[in-house]
């Protein structure tokens, strides 16, 4: 296991290695041949991150994490844009063969939870304005059998292939919602505070409740509050909802 606080460079017999630099940050390296590339201006804050084997880990210019945990297991894929903003004690977990894609300009205040679970895929789109306490979850977290047949009827490697959580081009996710597997919610969108998500949603509409439920459609939002011209937000999510 290889510990590093602050580098500028590294790399190490086992063919780990850190593109970049970074300080005010704990990095764990505790396997071997994984990549940890880290833009311009990385602003981390306390966090600390854990890397285990074959692991694929790229961060964009101008991020800040401001305490978080992030875990990467073995064979785990990450990329995180530019210009992203992750508040205090957040954890960002990945397990063995699973990805989590984050565009540029994504915002996310603080206690939030992503886990991607085994084989699975999460992806956020560019300016998503994400609230506090969210959780995003790919599986189920712990097995399910089926007692008659024995058979595991949650987390086979087919089904986790198959669960994917897909948020598109600048949505907005409220505080304490739960987003999970099979979710796919399209550009410009906003989902309400402590809703739970597992559904498609169309562009450009407000979602929420518990199962969440398109409460309204062909609307816009910008991250001002106080704006009356709807020209400040950019013209690729000033749209009509498609056709549900």
């Amino acid at each position: 296991m290889t510990k590093l606080t602050e580098c500028k460079g590294y790399s190490d017999e086992k063919g780990n290695r850190v593109i970049g630099s970074f300080q005010n940050c704990e990095v764990i390296f505790s396997g071997s041949n994984s990549t940890l590339k880290i833009g311009d201006n990385f602003n981390a804050g306390q966090m600390k991150i854990s890397i285990g084997s074959n692991c694929n880990i790229d961060i964009g210019n101008s991020v800040t994490t401001r305490g978080s945990f992030w875990n990467f297991y073995d064979n785990a894929t990450c990329s995180i844009g530019d210009n992203c903003h992750f508040r205090d004690s957040g954890f960002l977990s990945i397990a063995p063969f699973a990805k989590i894609i984050i565009g540029s300009g994504f915002t996310v205040e603080f206690d939030y939870t992503m886990i991607a679970l085994p084989y699975s895929e999460i992806r956020f789109g560019e300016d998503c304005m994400v609230s506090r306490r969210v959780s995003v979850q790919s599986n189920d977290g712990h097995d399910i059998f089926d007692v008659k047949t024995c058979q595991n009827i949650n987390a086979t490697v087919e089904l986790s292939k198959s669960r994917k959580i897909i948020i598109g081009n600048h949505v907005w996710i409220g505080q304490d919602v739960s987003v999970l597997y099979n979710t796919n919610i399209a550009d410009g969108s906003i989902i309400g505070a402590k809703s739970l998500v597992k559904n498609k949603f169309p562009n450009n509409c407000i979602a929420g409740g518990n199962p969440a439920k398109i409460i309204k459609t062909n609307i816009a939002w910008s991250r001002g509050y106080g704006d009356t011209d709807i020209n400040v937000i950019d013209k690729r999510y000033v749209r009509l909802t498609d056709n549900i």
